[in-house]
């Protein structure tokens, strides 16, 4: 089965690539910060669904919850909220017209007859963000919700309701809100300071930025205009993973020869090999090589519910260490998954994580996030 649709089908269970149930495993050799007690209880990335509503809490218990539009046209709310007794509830919308563009705002919103506004937000996101107290009052009327309408600029949407009192309900067990005044859905008399306060994040530190030169040629163009390409490391070309995915790219001229090279540290290089290529996909494998390519080790990606060695549109930031994967569910990138590892001397480590199952018209800035890290 071609490779592509392979990850396409697999979008529903997550990134491709080999995955346990576990997170990523934390380096205490590496930075002894990480080994920090946490100011409240550890917690895994865990998502639900329920009816048309999915909620995601990401290992700092910050946690969003979305509902879609009831029809085709393009329409989303999102729900947050930060862990801790006094984190308040955010509200943003989404709402695009004709061919996906953006309505200038404001946004006016319609719950069961009871009317906001909606300041338009960040440009490019067709999202529009309600004020902090009336982000309160709309929490508080949502969970008996029976319609909810937005309208800007001559577009209407319906959003669903269904599955929303569910999803906040176990958003509020989630963070240790249940009966206290904290509480959206199940509000009781138990004081705020009860709620567990956010676990601390994992540190991650990146490791020295090296030179690049003698490998910062590849990333300019030559005098035809084409891109510059390094010539793959025997060594390199000899490894299984490098063989499966050569054979799989084969037919392609580009991705054949489309290999990816950069200095980690003075001894230590990173060998990108394309495995499959699609409309809006290319994969790749990594190896970290010494010197010339020499003694290489195939790359195993840290991510939240496991680990991959599939990167997906990956772009490696010399200056940050830092290899940056964008897996679109579809072409326009309003789902998929979007992950960024950092070099930290000893292996890559997984610096933050966000992933969106549903194609419901949500630009990546406002995806839930499954891994985050100081």
């Amino acid at each position: 089965m071609n490779r592509l649709m392979i990850c396409a089908a697999a979008l529903l269970l997550g990134a491709c690539g080999d995955k346990s149930v576990a997170g990523p495993a934390i380096d205490t050799d590496l930075d002894p910060s990480q080994t920090t007690a946490a100011t409240g209880p550890a917690v895994s990335p865990e998502a639900r669904s329920f009816r048309d509503w999915r909620a995601q809490c990401d290992n700092g218990n910050v946690c969003a919850a979305f509902g879609p539009s009831t029809a085709e046209t393009a329409g989303w709310i999102r729900v947050s909220r930060e862990p801790g007794a006094t984190a308040r509830p955010g509200v943003v919308f989404g709402l695009r017209g004709d061919s996906g563009s953006d309505i200038p705002g404001p946004l006016t919103v319609n719950l069961d007859g009871t009317i906001y506004t909606a300041a338009a937000g960040a440009a490019d996101t067709a999202a529009f963000v309600l004020s902090d107290a009336d982000a309160v009052t709309f929490m508080s009327r949502l969970p008996n919700a029976r319609t909810l309408t937005l309208s800007a600029g001559g577009f209407t949407s319906s959003l669903s309701v269904s599955g929303s009192s569910a999803a906040l309900l176990w958003i509020d067990e989630r963070q240790g809100r249940l009966d206290t005044v904290t509480a959206v859905v199940r509000k009781g008399d138990r004081p705020a300071s009860v709620v567990p306060a956010a676990p601390a994040l994992p540190v991650v530190v990146a490791a020295a930025a090296v030179s690049q030169q003698g490998f910062d040629q590849y990333a300019s163009r030559d005098a035809s205009g084409e891109t510059r390409l390094p010539l793959l490391p025997a060594a390199v070309a000899a490894m299984p993973g490098a063989r499966s995915c050569h054979a799989d790219v084969a037919g392609s001229e580009y991705l054949s020869t489309a290999f990816t090279v950069a200095r980690l540290a003075t001894d230590t290089e990173l060998w990108g090999v394309p495995c499959f290529g699609g409309a809006y996909n290319m994969g790749y494998r990594y190896f970290t090589t010494g010197t010339g390519g020499t003694n290489p080790q195939p790359v195993s990606f840290p991510t939240s519910d496991g680990s991959t060695f599939d990167v997906i549109n990956g772009q490696f930031d010399p200056a940050t260490r830092t290899l940056d994967s964008f897996e679109k569910g579809r072409g326009v990138g309003d789902c998929g998954t979007a992950s960024a590892w950092v070099w930290t001397g000893r292996a890559f480590a997984l610096k933050a994580e966000q992933h969106m199952e549903e194609c419901w018209g949500m630009v990546s800035d406002y995806w839930p996030t499954t891994w985050r890290t100081r």
